[in-house]
């Protein structure tokens, strides 16, 4: 599996499941010592993740205090509630999109590079030995 494609499994997994992003990427983190690129992925989608969960936590505290001072679900509460939720949802969807997008893109941009210098090592390499 290339690397783009780890990449971008992480944070498919992080965006499905907490848990999910730390099998995978727990293992991609300790699989993948020597590779730097990893391990700043890795530490990104941590961040991301953390800051959707401290997101959430917030939403679902803001619905229970709600329940507890007998706010109602059809009144303007319910609205922010509804309107909080569906906006942390797109905000979401939108950034673990982007950042696996991201991923890929550079994963092959990366693979053309390495194709550019490989080549033009074998073209130095042979204007050297003629």
């Amino acid at each position: 599996m290339s690397k783009s494609l780890k990449k971008a499994f992480m944070w498919a997994a992080a965006y499905l499941n907490i848990i999910g992003f730390i099998l995978v990427g727990g293992y991609f983190y300790l699989k993948e010592k020597e590779d730097e690129d990893m391990q700043k992925e890795v530490k990104t989608c941590l961040i991301v993740t953390l800051i959707f969960t401290a997101i959430s936590a917030f939403v679902a505290l803001f619905n229970y205090f709600s329940g507890l001072f007998g706010a109602s679900y059809s009144g303007v509460v319910g609205t922010i509630y509804s309107i909080l939720v569906a906006v942390v949802g797109i905000g979401k969807i939108v950034t673990y999109a982007v950042f696996a997008i991201i991923a890929l893109v550079k994963g092959k941009e990366n693979k053309k590079e390495k194709v550019v210098e490989v080549s033009s090592e074998n073209n130095e390499n042979k204007d050297e030995n003629k």
